[in-house]
């Protein structure tokens, strides 16, 4: 299995790091991780939050941009944030 990254979520555990140990061993797995980029993800997710309503069902952004790698990568997402996983399509809910 192979973990990919997405930035907005390393910004916010870099965010509650709370020191320069936390803040290196993140930032060692930011560097180490795979990535997909896509440019204007960000704004995607902001028209398919509005489109799909997300903030009236406790969905911020940054799981809006979570979501949007998911759709367009294929890969599974894993999370325990219940309002999260009930928007994310069935196909790509990681079941381990």
């Amino acid at each position: 299995m192979e973990v990919l990254a997405v930035e907005c979520v390393f910004g916010e555990l870099l965010q509650g790091a709370k020191s320069d140990a936390e803040r290196n061993i993140i930032l060692g797995f930011w560097e180490h991780s795979p990535k997909k980029r896509y440019e204007g993800i960000i704004i995607e997710a902001g028209i398919y939050s509005a489109g799909n309503k997300l903030c009236d069902k406790g969905v911020g952004l940054i799981d809006a941009v979570i979501l949007m790698h998911g759709m367009k990568s294929g890969s599974k997402i894993w999370t325990l944030d219940s309002k999260f996983s009930r928007i994310i399509p069935e196909e790509l809910k990681y079941a381990g």
